[in-house]
C-alpha cells in the first residue's frame, strides 16, 4: 500500500491532513483530504463517493477516528463527552464502512484501527478504552 493514492478524511486539524496530502504527493501519488464528521453518516455518504470521483475507486478503506478528551480521573467524564468519543470510534467506523461498502470491489479491504488500551488497558479514561475495546 505503499504506492497509492490517498484520501483523509479528519476532523479538526486542517495543517495535518495538508502535511498528509504533501507527504502523499511527495511520493509521486495522488492525496485527498476531506474534512468531516463520521458520527454523521451524512458525512460519510458523501465523502466516500467523492473519493472515488478524484481517485477512480476506492481499495481499501482504513478506520481510525479518534476522540481523546484528557482527564484526570475517569469520573470527571460528562455523558456528552462519552457519547462523542463513542460516536466517533465505533459509530463512526460503522458509518464509513457502511457508506464504502457499494465501492469496494472483488480484493477490497477494510480495516479497523483500535488503540492498544482497548485490550490492555491503563489510566487512560474509560470512554477511551471502552470505545476502542469495542473495536477490537
Amino acid at each position: 500500500m505503499e504506492d497509492a493514492d490517498r484520501a483523509i478524511v479528519y476532523g479538526v486539524d486542517d495543517g495535518d491532513a495538508a502535511e498528509t496530502v504533501r507527504l502523499v504527493e511527495a511520493r509521486g501519488n495522488r492525496g485527498l483530504a476531506i474534512k468531516a464528521d463520521v458520527r454523521d453518516g451524512g458525512a460519510c455518504d458523501r465523502s466516500v463517493p467523492r473519493t472515488v470521483e478524484t481517485l477512480g475507486r476506492l481499495d481499501v478503506l482504513v478506520n481510525d477516528a479518534a476522540f481523546q478528551m484528557a482527564l484526570e480521573r475517569s469520573e470527571d467524564i460528562s455523558p456528552e463527552q462519552f457519547r462523542r468519543t463513542r460516536l466517533t470510534i465505533v459509530f463512526g467506523a460503522f458509518q464509513m464502512t457502511r457508506s464504502a461498502m457499494p465501492h469496494l470491489g472483488e480484493g477490497s479491504k477494510i480495516a479497523e484501527s483500535g488503540n492498544i488500551v482497548g485490550m490492555v488497558g491503563n489510566e487512560m479514561p474509560v470512554d477511551h478504552r471502552m470505545a476502542n475495546g469495542a473495536i477490537h
